[in-house]
């Protein structure tokens, strides 16, 4: 793992998988603390990978949008 590039992480099956589910809960948890929070904290919504110990690879989802 410690050999590989950010790019070839990232185009790791179980990488992209962990991607996938990580934006999926970060969907249902970005609308109770935008209406919450809103503009008060600007929450960004980032996914974090960790590879064991050695690497932890991270990709900013979206910035969450102000409270209604």
């Amino acid at each position: 793992m410690r050999t590989l590039s950010h790019e070839q992480i990232h185009a790791l099956p179980a990488v992209q998988q962990a991607f996938a589910d990580a934006s999926n809960q970060l969907q249902r948890y970005q609308p109770p603390l935008a209406q919450q929070y809103g503009e008060v904290l600007r929450l960004q919504m980032t996914a974090v990978v960790a590879l064991g110990f050695e690497r932890i690879v991270w990709q900013t989802i979206a910035t969450a949008p102000a409270a209604l």
